[in-house]
């Protein structure tokens, strides 16, 4: 299964877009609801995103440190 590779291999599940808590609850169903409950209205919060699109997996890594390094919390995506 992916998410175990990437729960094993060392990786931090946050810099890849992961709570680490559900990643947990996914993995391990005895920890409780792998969708955990639900926040209620009143603890939404919007979020606002960029997406930019790289060239190559080059592209993606210099945008990503260059975005890291000027503050901005980033998350990689691969599709």
């Amino acid at each position: 299964m992916e998410l175990e590779a990437i729960a094993a291999g060392g990786f931090d599940p946050e810099s890849l877009g992961f709570d680490p808590n559900a990643l947990a609850r996914i993995l391990d169903p005895a920890k409780g609801d792998a969708t955990g409950p639900d926040p209620g209205e009143d603890r939404y919060q919007e979020q606002y995103g960029v997406i930019v699109v790289c060239e190559d997996e080059g592209h993606q890594q210099r945008v990503y440190d260059e975005l890291a390094a000027a503050g901005h919390q980033c998350r990689v995506v691969c599709t």
